[in-house]
């Protein structure tokens, strides 16, 4: 692969997705199972350029790489399989559409594949499409999607869809999707620019791990019943601010690894060495990456290579408050509908002044149930209730709130700026 080509791709080519699709299959066809198959989509007013675009290159390409990377994690020889022919060629299967490139411009994704669908009888292989004409995907939004299909039998399969766009660019496309039909995340815990799930040519450690237990990266399999999760603990708050989520997991195989991921990101795996039916995983994960949601995938593989998809619930743990969140809750019932703007001060020595307790506690007396109007003349005074802190009074003239840091009301004629000395890291 070309690797001059990651510095000049659009970002658009990296966006794809991870989906977990259920479907069915119409016709039927025979072929070894657990093996990649490449299709060429042609809408109505699309150009076949599968010649100049060489699939059998690209799809051997990528083989390569997958290898590469397993070898160099410790598992020789291994990487996914390809339908070649009796010379050793990639199969390149081409499917005419049945419509335009418009017709499949906003839901690329569903469309192209329920066409496929009905092409291939097929629950047991991943099918690599690239579609002819068309530079981007789901809108313009990406250049590619990545589907798999985890389920408790042997219909593991899944759709790697890529725009048609350069030959280097198709080909990080290709590379990229098919990790997640592998059931691998993206990237975002490193530098994603290093990696396949990014926009590079490596893989973790924990990604090679999965691989090397998958069905399409193996001659033998055992198929049976995926892990199962036994028990989902309520997460806990860890002194060095992450979050921690327990799951109970029971395998009759044993289990091998597990992952947790939000939206369609890894952010944490647990390894097993597969001689336990019954074990807990443990994620230790940074609090930025789960605030806003309350979902978690949890992925879960047994040490013969079966494994499932989980969407869990969670809640976060509630969080004892500060002396600053209290101090801010109180300040906010007390002043929320006032144009008051706290902003932090120290003085020269860099040492912080005043009690925020006290300080509040002398400006209710002195202050209550006033309006910032009224304090015109009250410079001095203000000054002196709030050792520390630092009083002024603007003009703002009338409808114009450009001035102000938390605007509440766009007819202020003047502001108080109270500068709390000992809340430095207040921000409002």
């Amino acid at each position: 692969m070309n690797n001059s080509f990651h510095n000049s791709v659009r970002p658009l080519i990296y966006l794809s997705m991870l989906l977990f699709v259920f479907s069915g299959f119409q016709n039927s066809f025979s072929l070894d199972p657990y093996t990649v198959r490449t299709v060429y989509f042609i809408p109505t007013d699309s150009v076949d350029k599968s010649d100049w675009l060489d699939l059998d290159d690209i799809m051997k390409s990528s083989q390569n790489v997958y290898r590469s990377e397993m070898n160099r994690h410790g598992f020789p020889n291994k990487t996914f399989r390809l339908e070649l022919d009796n010379q050793g060629d990639v199969i390149v299967h081409k499917v005419f559409g049945r419509h335009n490139k418009a017709f499949y411009y906003h839901d690329t994704f569903g469309l192209v594949v329920s066409e496929i669908q009905q092409r291939f009888n097929d629950k047991k292989n991943i099918y690599s499409i690239v579609i002819a004409g068309v530079p981007a995907i789901q809108g313009g939004w990406f250049g590619g999607m990545g589907s798999a299909r985890p389920w408790n039998s042997d219909e593991y399969h899944g759709f790697a869809l890529s725009a048609e766009t350069s030959r280097e660019n198709t080909e990080q496309i290709i590379l990229h999707e098919l990790g997640h039909t592998f059931g691998l995340w993206h990237i975002v815990l490193y530098n994603p620019k290093e990696f396949i799930l990014g926009s590079g040519e490596k893989l973790s450690l924990h990604e090679a791990r999965w691989l090397s237990k998958l069905c399409y990266f193996n001659n033998q399999w055992n198929f049976g019943t995926a892990p199962s999760i036994v028990k989902f603990h309520n997460t806990e708050q860890l002194d060095n601010g992450k979050i921690r989520f327990s799951i109970d997991i029971r395998d009759n195989s044993g289990i091998h690894q597990a992952y947790v991921g939000l939206n369609t990101n890894i952010v944490g795996w647990d390894f097993f060495n597969g001689s336990n039916n019954n074990d807990t995983a443990v994620f230790d994960v940074d609090l930025g990456h789960v605030l806003g949601s309350n979902n978690i995938g949890v992925q879960l593989m047994d040490n013969d290579g079966n494994w499932m998809y989980y969407a869990q619930g969670y809640a976060l743990p509630r969080q004892e408050p500060t002396d600053l969140d209290l101090y801010r809750k109180n300040f906010d019932e007390k002043f929320g509908d006032k144009n008051y703007d706290l902003k932090p001060v120290s003085i020269d020595d860099g040492e912080q002044l005043g009690n925020p307790d006290l300080s509040k506690q002398a400006f209710d007396e002195k202050f209550d149930n006033k309006n910032p109007e009224d304090l015109d003349n009250n410079n001095d005074e203000v000054k002196h209730v709030c050792e520390g802190c630092e009083v002024s009074i603007e003009e703002i003239p009338e409808d114009d709130d450009t001035n102000l840091k938390n605007p509440r009301s766009v007819n202020t004629r003047n502001k108080l700026t109270v500068k709390w000395a000992s809340l430095k890291s207040l921000n409002r």
